[in-house]
């Protein structure tokens, strides 16, 4: 491979795993609203905070 290519390589490369990181991180952010939203509707059909924690772990 010669050094352009490879330096082509190598970006394509950082391309794609910043890619891949960012829809990691959306993930889990996706994740922790889900969890808050579910907090949100126990705690309204009436279980308390700790019932809610206990759940939650």
């Amino acid at each position: 491979m010669n050094e352009t290519d490879k330096v082509s390589y190598e970006e394509s490369l950082k391309t794609f795993r910043d890619y891949v990181n960012t829809l990691d991180q959306a993930k889990e952010e996706g994740k922790k609203e889900q969890a808050v939203e579910t907090a949100k509707s126990m705690l309204l059909d009436g279980l308390s905070i700790e019932e809610v924690k206990n759940i939650q772990q």
